[in-house]
């Protein structure tokens, strides 16, 4: 029988005798050829096993070359040098990373799991929040008495947390609002956009920002409407939390710093605004705003203003009767230089959704001045559906697309590589049903993005809508079979209470599609002049026919009781319920649910193999992470999330009175009606941390990132 190895005999072999141990290796080598070899999963398990490594694993280098490698999307960073690769430190590099690998697979796992839940005051009462791209800033609108202003804040401040940075008085409550990173004038900086309204007469003396946010509210005075624009330059943005000044010498370095706000537009009207949007068009930003059907463009850079009004959709309205079409969501495609706008019926469930892309007029195209009529302007290209239901909720994810001149170290690496679709997500039948449009992004070379607008007005949108109708079965409604036993717990949406039906436009019975351009095929091959393209000068662009367009549809079993609304995000949407019988302007949140689109996208174009180079690096990625918090099904599509505790739930249920969530980070911030002046942050992705020195948890690391520290 052979003798049992014993722990003396591995140490005394010469294998692992100090010569031969690769940790005798020099640390140059273990840095530069060894760790540029492993993946984040190795890294990770390596820091635990001694405290040489534990020290080599943070050095700024290896997650920098991660970062630039990574195949799966990165949380944007704000677009400046501050944040440039070289300027970046190690700790902020391994956070992108691993919250990136972290809430993607938590987001599809079972039980997505609240890693962290905090606070922190605003010392006045809260109306709205926003967070800034990225989850590192939120703009709060904030009130205290009859006194109202938006706060800027920021939430990752190594040494105070999360506090104001400044504050910007706004005369009313300041609601819809909009944030991007932008250049204006050639400077970088946080464009935001806002709402207010106000009495037209300064004597009214009516608080109007008391009601509701919402058209219906019917006010005793004649009104004025207003959508700010303001900007925070860079440098401010940057300066104000620099954590190397101690406490004492924080708010002189503050008060040396230029103006926070900078105003760059105010636009008024007597009639309401329904939607904005912004974002930077060929180097210039733009500011995108409804009023009913009326669409209005204003270039920030050059102030020209110009409206046209979407097109009569004949034979459901006509020129001289009603209107039941109404805008419920719009945004900017800025590469094709496009306008997405969803419309709906408010009059019959059985008339179609539209989906239309309206160019966006340049400055050197006729501008219509504000007295005369708005013209009435033809898509470019339309989809309508009929869903056979109601829309009661319908919003627009972010498009993705990288900043303009992004100088950060995760613009380098965004650059080129593919976006998540843009989608369009509808709550159908109150609660019935979800639906969800998908707009994949199809990769074009630069010079080929806007070759659709060429013949775009041949064919009348009239002739092309009545021959999609022709024998189309009205209320074809909601596919929904599929399904599973019912749940026994209606607040809790079990896997088994889901019926999704994958489906493309093609193979959709309800669908009917027109439009005034031939439908774009997505090429897998091209001619040999297009095969020369490189990548680099290639970008994005997004139709809603063809081949990269499709619709997913499923059915909520049984019917939930409360009512469910969207928070897009980019690409990992959250969904909230509130009370469906409450009629306050609070509304009680009663739950919490992860949407994980498990759908796979097109096949990429054969021209540019490192799309498919990309998405297998993702899968791979992701494996391992599936592994550790185990993934739904793919025909599970809603996941509960279990957020804080019994006691901080009964807080939110009684009231709720702002709510924003920030997928790229995995951060939810929301505040109650019971604590109206303390914001709640709910991070759904693994973090890793660092004391208020600058030093790593749970043991300190030296030399490393040692001009990021505060100075003892």
């Amino acid at each position: 029988m052979p003798r049992a190895i014993s722990v003396s005999d591995h140490a005394s072999h010469p294998a692992f005798s100090p010569k031969n141990n690769f940790l005798s290796l020099n640390t140059d080598i273990l840095v530069d050829m060894i760790f540029c070899e492993l993946s984040v999963r190795d890294i990770l398990c390596l820091r635990r096993t001694c405290k040489l490594l534990y020290q080599l694993s943070h050095q700024p280098v290896i997650w920098k070359r991660l970062l630039l490698k990574y195949p799966i999307p990165i949380n944007p960073l704000p677009p400046s040098v501050v944040y440039s690769m070289s300027s970046l430190s190690g700790f902020e590099a391994e956070r992108l990373v691993v919250r990136a690998m972290g809430v993607t697979a938590n987001w599809k796992s079972e039980i997505p799991r609240l890693f962290k839940a905090w606070r922190f005051p605003m010392w006045s009462d809260i109306s709205s929040i926003k967070l800034v791209p990225g989850g590192k800033y939120a703009l709060v609108s904030v009130c205290r008495g009859y006194q109202y202003a938006i706060s800027l804040c920021i939430l990752d401040h190594r040494v105070k947390i999360a506090y104001t940075m400044s504050m910007l008085g706004t005369g009313t409550k300041a609601y819809n609002i909009e944030l991007k990173y932008m250049r204006y004038k050639g400077v970088l900086g946080l464009t935001l956009a806002f709402m207010r309204r106000r009495p037209k007469k300064k004597d009214a003396h009516v608080n109007v920002s008391q009601h509701d946010d919402g058209p219906q509210v019917d006010f005793p005075v004649p009104m004025q409407y207003d959508i700010l624009t303001w900007r925070v330059p860079y440098d401010v943005l940057h300066a104000v939390p620099d954590p190397r000044f101690p406490q004492e010498e924080h708010w002189h370095h503050t008060h040396e710093l230029p103006q926070s706000f900078e105003t760059i537009s105010c636009i008024s009207a007597p009639a309401r605004f329904d939607f904005i949007d912004l974002d930077e068009i060929d180097g210039d930003p733009y500011l995108v705003c409804t009023q009913g059907r009326i669409v209005m463009r204003k270039n920030l850079h050059t102030g020209v203003v110009s409206h046209f009004t979407c097109l009569t959709l004949f034979p459901f309205e006509q020129a001289d009767g009603p209107k039941p079409y109404r805008i419920r969501a719009i945004r900017i495609l800025p590469t094709q230089r496009e306008l997405l706008i969803v419309r709906t019926s408010d009059r019959d469930a059985r008339e179609p959704v539209f989906l239309e892309l309206y160019r966006i007029p340049t400055d050197d195209e006729t501008a219509f001045s504000e007295r005369a009529s708005p013209p009435e302007v033809k898509p470019r290209s339309w989809t309508c559906f009929y869903e056979g239901a109601f829309m009661t909720d319908v919003r627009i994810s972010a498009h993705g697309l990288p900043i303009p001149e992004d100088r950060s170290g995760v613009g380098r690496r965004a650059l080129h590589v593919e976006p998540p679709p843009v989608s369009v997500y509808a709550v159908a039948n109150h609660n019935a049903a979800i639906i969800h449009y998908r707009l994949w992004p199809e990769r074009v070379p630069t010079a080929d993005v806007r070759k659709l607008e060429e013949n775009a007005f041949e064919l009348p949108i009239e002739e092309d809508l009545t021959a999609a109708t022709v024998g189309s079965e009205w209320g074809a409604g909601i596919t929904e079979d599929g399904g599973g036993d019912s749940a026994t717990d209606p607040e809790h949406l079990e896997p088994s209470s889901v019926a999704p039906v994958q489906a493309t436009l093609e193979e959709l019975p309800n669908a009917a599609t027109g439009g005034l351009n031939t439908p774009s095929t997505a090429s897998t091959s091209g001619s040999k002049e297009d095969n020369l393209v490189p990548i680099e000068e290639t970008t994005f662009r997004f139709q809603i026919r063809g081949p990269t367009f499709s619709r997913f549809a499923f059915a909520l079993k049984p019917k939930l009781p409360h009512k469910v609304r969207f928070l897009p995000g980019l690409s990992r949407p959250l969904l909230y319920g509130t009370a469906i019988e409450d009629r306050t302007i609070s509304l009680p949140m009663v739950t919490m649910y992860a949407y994980a689109d498990t759908a796979r996208p097109p096949s990429p174009d054969t021209r540019w193999p490192e799309d498919a180079e990309w998405r297998a690096q993702a899968e791979k990625e992701c494996e391992w992470a599936g592994g550790i918090m185990k993934p739904r099904s793919t025909d599970q599509v809603i996941g509960f999330l279990p957020f804080l505790n019994k006691e901080q739930r009964t807080t939110f249920a009684e009231g709720l009175l702002a709510i924003d969530w920030e997928d790229s980070s995995g951060r939810v911030c929301v505040a109650s009606k019971q604590e109206p002046q303390t914001v709640y942050i709910l991070d759904f992705a693994p973090t890793p941390t660092e004391g208020k020195d600058g030093h790593r948890r749970p043991l300190p690391v030296p030399d490393v990132d040692q001009v990021f520290r505060r100075p003892g």
